[in-house]
């Protein structure tokens, strides 16, 4: 059973729905994301079961360990779509595996608000960097739901990849939306200015503020249709 919402999210709700689709992502294969508190580990799916989920990390250097009982995010694609869903951290496997709680729900996102939609004229969407003394407030070019893309410039400070920071999204008409983010690359836009593209994956966003992400983008949408 999917419930959908008016920002083009679906839910899987029902558990037989919930194991059948992982139980397909675990033969699929796909890079998974799993993150919690100070970590952030990259691996697949592996084996699904009513009583757990199986998650095999690709690496786990310099990355701390969750304890049990931690939640945890999955984030993960199939299908031209992208999912989601929250869960606890149960143990490690002999093997070095995870074994998480099956999730009750698993979130769809429509994969056109995972599309970069170009914002870069629109007047009032700029992102805020919170964590740095002046507070520097940066054009946004591009954003989608997973993500966004902005202009650097100096005096700011030189942004590099895989850096973490804090920092508010903020939209037309809207209260900012609090993300962290990760620093994904980093692109010389040339000319006689030293601007750069600067990619920025978002790594923690609350529901709520998920949601109104999603509501923007699909308003974007219906505007463009």
């Amino acid at each position: 059973m999917q419930v959908a919402s008016e920002t083009g999210t679906l839910w899987l709700t029902r558990a037989s729905d919930v194991l059948a689709h992982l139980t397909y992502m675990c033969a699929l294969g796909g890079p998974v994301v799993m993150s919690g508190p100070g970590f952030r580990v990259r691996g697949t799916f592996v084996q699904a079961g009513s009583s757990g989920l199986r998650f095999r990390p690709a690496s786990v250097e310099g990355q701390p360990l969750p304890a049990a009982g931690t939640a945890v995010r999955a984030d993960y694609a199939g299908n031209n779509d992208q999912y989601a869903f929250y869960s606890r951290f149960v143990w490690f496997a002999e093997n070095g595996d995870w074994l998480v709680e099956a999730p009750r729900t698993v979130e769809r996102s429509d994969r056109r608000l995972n599309e970069r939609h170009r914002v870069a004229r629109t007047a009032g969407v700029t992102f805020r960097i919170t964590e740095l003394a002046d507070k520097p407030e940066l054009v946004v070019h591009d954003v989608s739901v997973g993500g966004l893309a902005v202009i650097h410039e100096p005096p700011v400070r030189a942004l590099v990849a895989e850096e973490l920071l804090d920092g508010e999204l903020n939209l037309p008409a809207e209260e900012p939306i609090r993300l962290c983010v990760e620093v994904r690359h980093v692109k010389g836009l040339g000319g006689p200015t030293p601007l750069s593209l600067v990619g920025l994956q978002i790594t923690a966003i609350t529901t709520v503020d998920r949601e109104r992400l999603s509501a923007f983008l699909a308003r974007r949408l219906r505007r463009e249709a």
